[in-house]
């Protein structure tokens, strides 16, 4: 669901510029001196944080202690330029921009290229089994067998009907958020042969989507949110629709019996029990413009885009309740690993912010790497 593309960043910049651009009681406490480029997403495992920075490469950062975050491995190059995604298994990690590239990270310090397979461009991807599949822009999902590590290569493509943005795979089925196309729906029963079975057009254009049960629920952008029945792949259809005059829907992701909806109206939860019939529960329109969001343990983690995160306490879903806020450039992803939150900042890098005591705004530390230096604020 966390999908960012510049388009859509530059669809809400109008409204962030409008807040405030510092965040409340920080003091700069430490620098540290780097050349990255551009974070676009990062993997988290152990004690090391995985940054796919664009142009620039691949960053391995040891987080052991968050304060102080040291760059200890990186891997550049022609052959990695505009890293987009990046994804970790076992000792393994996957990442994807022009070509997926597969590393093996046993020793963190020294990444090595195990594995290279020459792939159209993409922007997000899903690991299922041996096989990972990849969507980006008008290049449709290209499927690529990583049974063994050391030789992936492509065994499927399909086309999709318009930019892909978003993907999840679900038992034999991927289903992938294609803009102005809305839903396609493809069976990889057969990985070497996907097959785009269904597709069901929304009048919107759709950014994100979840899956829950038979439904997919689309984020579709002014078309609101669009709710497809998927039990006949080869046949979806709408079964219920929430717009809003003068809202634009980003995000979404679904909790138990409710969905969240990152907006232009700020934060929205509903009701989906019945999925038919749809009821809108509450507004929060004080967190700002959210883009997408991160769900975690209770918390909602939304990026704000160039106003940052706002993080917002969802145990009463009726009643959300923004608790925090942190002032930052432009976020583009957001990882919650224990009592850190990890944002890939844009221009400003990846920054870590200490959630450890959520109900507080007190007693927080907020570190960040720049693209020409690590900044570390208290901001207790």
């Amino acid at each position: 669901m966390k999908l960012i593309t510049p388009l859509l960043l530059a669809f809400f910049a109008f409204a962030t510029n409008s807040f405030a651009q510092d965040s409340l009681n920080i003091r700069h406490v430490g620098s540290l001196y780097h050349n990255w480029d551009y974070p676009n997403k990062i993997a988290i495992t152990g004690n090391y944080a995985y940054v796919a920075t664009g142009v620039a490469g691949l960053s391995i950062v040891n987080i052991s202690d968050p304060a102080n975050p040291v760059e200890e491995g990186y891997l550049s190059g022609d052959g990695l330029a505009n890293m987009q995604s990046v994804a970790i298994a076992d000792s393994y990690a996957f990442v994807i921009g022009r070509g997926l590239r597969v590393l093996n990270i046993n020793d963190p310090l020294h990444p090595v290229q195990v594995g290279y397979c020459a792939t159209a461009f993409g922007s997000d991807f899903a690991v299922i089994d041996n096989f990972l599949y990849i969507v980006g822009g008008s290049h449709g999902m290209t499927t690529v067998d990583i049974s063994n590590r050391e030789n992936p290569f492509v065994v499927g493509y399909t086309r999709i009907p318009a930019n892909s943005f978003n993907i999840i795979v679900s038992r034999n089925y991927a289903y992938v958020a294609a803009s102005d196309s809305g839903l396609s729906i493809v069976d990889i029963s057969v990985p070497a042969s996907p097959l785009q079975v269904g597709t069901c057009n929304t009048p919107g254009s759709a950014w994100n989507l979840a899956l829950s049960g038979t439904n997919v629920y689309i984020a579709d952008g002014d078309s609101g949110l669009r709710v497809i029945d998927v039990s006949n792949p080869e046949n979806p259809h709408e079964i219920s629709a929430l717009n809003d005059s003068n809202n634009y829907v980003a995000g979404v992701a679904i909790l138990g019996s409710y969905a969240y909806l990152g907006s232009s109206q700020g934060l929205r939860v509903i009701d989906i029990s019945d999925p038919v019939n749809l009821i809108p529960l509450s507004v929060n329109d004080s967190i700002g413009y959210i883009l997408t969001f991160t769900l975690s343990e209770g918390y909602l983690y939304g990026i704000n885009g160039n106003r940052g995160i706002s993080i917002v306490n969802i145990s009463q879903p009726i009643h959300p309740n923004l608790i925090g806020r942190f002032e930052t450039g432009s976020v583009v992803d957001v990882v919650v690993n224990g009592n850190y939150a990890y944002l890939a900042d844009g221009s400003m890098g990846l920054r870590i912010v200490d959630i450890t005591n959520r109900l507080k705004s007190s007693g927080s530390w907020l570190v960040g790497f720049n693209r020409r230096c690590l900044h570390s604020y208290d901001i207790r």
